[in-house]
């Protein structure tokens, strides 16, 4: 069976550390988002961290660079996920 999270796009903490697997992508950000978390105009996930990085990221300017996904790890559908670099860092 495989199982879905959500994590933060600025900081990559994960929604509900414990518990947090779901069925569908859908499912696992539904619950984020109906948990405080929010989602910008282009389909990014932030959690509810009360700092200037997250705050700049659900106003919709730019913020920090995205968080590079892990190996193994997929974008959520609709989202353009960062790359890593391939200057080897």
């Amino acid at each position: 069976m495989l199982l879905w999270s959500a994590h933060c796009s600025v900081c990559a903490a994960p929604f509900d550390e414990e518990f947090g697997y779901f069925a569908t992508t859908r499912e696992a950000v539904e619950q984020a988002v109906g948990n405080d978390w929010t989602t910008t105009s282009g389909g990014q996930l932030v959690c509810d961290a009360a700092d200037h990085d997250h705050h700049t990221a659900r106003a919709g300017a730019p913020g920090p660079a995205p968080i590079v996904p892990g190996p193994g790890q997929v974008p959520l559908p609709g989202t353009t996920p960062a790359t890593a670099p391939t200057d080897g860092r």
